[in-house]
Parts: structure tokens; sequence; C-alpha cells
């Protein structure tokens, strides 16, 4: 926590996925989605990605990367 106060790539890296994936499927997962992904996330074993797109407020990711889902 401390060193990615100062490097923000860390705490890009390893805090805003990691709250995302294991804390999602803690508090909205199924039982077996919990017993199979959890510890696989807390350990890194695998990892959650996360892109995010907002052309409509001044973020031009990638030069214009749109998405429709």
């Amino acid at each position: 926590y401390i060193l990615a106060r100062f490097v923000i790539s860390l705490a890009t890296l390893f805090g805003f996925p990691q709250g995302l994936g294991s804390t999602t499927f803690s508090f909205a997962g199924r039982t077996e989605q919990i017993a199979n992904y959890v510890l696989k996330l807390q350990s890194h074993i695998l990892r959650i990605r996360v892109a995010l797109t907002e052309l409509e407020h001044d973020s031009v990711v990638a030069g214009g990367l749109e998405t429709v889902a």
C-alpha cells in the first residue's frame, strides 16, 4: 500500500482489478463461483482486467476506442 501511494501504476495493477474482481465475486457470486475464483484472484493466479472507455466525458482512450454492450 505505501509503495503504491508513490508508484500509482502498482496501485492500478494490483489494487483496481483486484478490488473489482475478488470483491465482486465475494459479495455477488454464487457459492461455486466464490470457491472457484476468489482464492485464485487473491493469490494472483488469476487476474481480472478492466477496460474503460468514456468518449462522451473527454477520455480519449486508444485514439477513440468505443465499445457497444
